[in-house]
């Protein structure tokens, strides 16, 4: 008898499994705890009795007891049955759903009585948890979050930068999922429980709703700004999360970007008559459904003009490098001819108030002339799901090849590389396609005005052969390598 891992992994955390061995009578069961523990301190606490004394006197010491407890209640379950749904059920020799059904309900009466201690502590905190004024993690989050609505928290104190709305917006879907986790825990944070092992709860909470390692990694990132916050404050002296495995391990997006050949027939795409759809959607394999849906939308000439609209749109996105709160406002009055007698496009980037030049695309200069001299006015929304229409009336329907991650699965999408296209690619594919044509990294970012090589490498959608290809060159280039005749 006794508590076991049932897993490969040699790292995180993982259920802890009861194992119940006796001969008489004959059982051999093995029933799931709802008990997490860190691999690497359960095994070292294993490795010898001696090991187990220690962890039993420090951090385990919880713990154990909890499992004592546990294992006192399935043993005298064994010897005198326990009540099930108001009905006396004992170990049936053989019986091995009977028993392990019994083992249950015998680890459920220990780990109920926890849990309903917890949770009426937990009632009588939440009353008084409530505010920005309170001392939890919870209602410093709040009042946080309040500074930086009101302007009394700045992001850059020498420039009076205010912090942006849409970080605000992040910070309160970040104190929602605090929320829910402490509901579901049925506890009130302090700033002392912020500790290792609540970063590995707090993860596998992300982990079962199976969001992705990025948002996960932005909510970890929160968590920190957070503390520090309070530790600048000497609200806290508790230090824990700055530990180097207390990380938001986030990873590089899978996403997409066109190539210049795809840039050259975005440009061209001609829907201006209802003829002209119908004419390319006869050519495309999509299903009947959606291809009745599109041709009764397309019937509309002022549908056809938003896509077109929309494609000028992102079509200046891709050849200036901007975000898209920056290219949707680019305009002839920000046409400058600089000393070289060339025009570039000067503008003070929204987000990091930077200004850059741009150099002038011809075919930038035609799409501001058809509209005026400025781009139409479309809510990101709309340009997301009408670049999309526009990259399938292209043909863009084979499989992109992206994977994403959510929880501890990969899974490939099956997205079609017009229904991975956003307002974002645009930048991605300026920097990609630049990159390409073998323009240094240091002149992209004068434009893109990206701060650092690294920052900007992660825009760059080069396929594996490319990179292949890249590191092949520097290889030769160094003598390291020899090309083969």
């Amino acid at each position: 008898m006794g508590f076991i891992l049932k897993t490969q992994e040699k790292k995180g955390s993982a259920y802890l499994f009861y194992r119940l061995h006796k001969r008489k009578p004959s059982l051999n069961i093995l029933v799931k705890t709802d008990l997490t523990v860190d691999i690497e301190t359960w095994v070292k606490a294993n490795k010898s009795a001696a090991s187990k004394d220690r962890f039993r006197r420090n951090q385990g010491k919880d713990l154990l007891e909890k499992l004592d407890l546990i294992e006192k209640s399935v043993l005298d379950a064994l010897d005198n049955g326990i009540y099930i749904d108001g009905e006396m059920v004992n170990i049936i020799e053989g019986d091995k759903a009977n028993n392990i059904k019994v083992v249950r309900e015998a680890m459920r009466v220990v780990t109920n009585k926890e849990l309903l201690q917890r949770k009426k502590e937990y009632r009588n905190e939440v009353k008084v948890a409530s505010s920005p004024n309170d001392n939890t993690f919870v209602g410093f989050c709040s009042r946080y979050i309040e500074e930086c609505e009101n302007g009394d928290r700045m992001k850059h104190l020498k420039t009076a930068q205010k912090i942006s709305a849409s970080y605000v917006k992040n910070l309160k879907g970040f104190r929602n999922q605090v929320l829910a986790y402490q509901k579901k825990n049925h506890i009130v944070l302090g700033f002392d429980d912020i500790t290792m092992d609540f970063y590995r709860k707090f993860t596998r909470f992300f982990l079962d709703k199976h969001y992705s390692p990025n948002t996960i990694a932005r909510h970890m990132r929160d968590l920190k700004t957070i503390m520090r916050a309070a530790l600048d404050l000497k609200l806290t002296d508790n230090r824990e999360f700055l530990n180097r495995d207390f990380y938001a391990n986030g990873e590089e997006v899978d996403n997409v970007a066109l190539g210049e050949e795809q840039l050259n027939q975005l440009y061209h795409l001609d829907i201006r008559t209802y003829q002209q759809t119908v004419d390319i959607l006869d050519t495309l394999d999509i299903d009947k459904e959606e291809r009745d849906s599109l041709q009764h939308a397309l019937k509309r000439e002022l549908y056809r003009n938003s896509l077109m609209d929309a494609r000028d749109i992102f079509l200046v996105g891709c050849l200036t490098g901007q975000r898209v709160s920056d290219y949707k406002r680019i305009n002839m009055g920000m046409v400058e001819r600089l000393g070289d007698g060339n025009l570039y496009i000067h503008l003070q980037q929204q987000k990091t108030k930077k200004d850059v030049y741009i150099p002038m695309d011809e075919r930038v200069s035609a799409i501001l002339k058809k509209h005026g001299g400025s781009l139409p006015n479309i809510y990101d929304q709309h340009l997301n799901e009408r670049i999309k229409v526009c990259g399938l009336l292209c043909g863009w329907i084979y499989d992109s090849g992206i994977k994403e991650h959510r929880g501890t699965m990969t899974y490939k999408t099956g997205k079609r590389f017009c229904d991975c296209i956003m307002t974002h690619t645009a930048r991605r594919t300026f920097a990609t396609n630049a990159y390409r044509n073998k323009i240094p990294l240091s002149a992209i970012m004068v434009l893109t005005g990206h701060s650092s090589e690294a920052q900007l490498r992660r825009y760059l959608k080069l396929k594996d052969e490319e990179k292949a290809q890249e590191a092949a060159t520097e290889f030769f280039a160094a003598g390291v390598l020899k090309i083969a005749k």
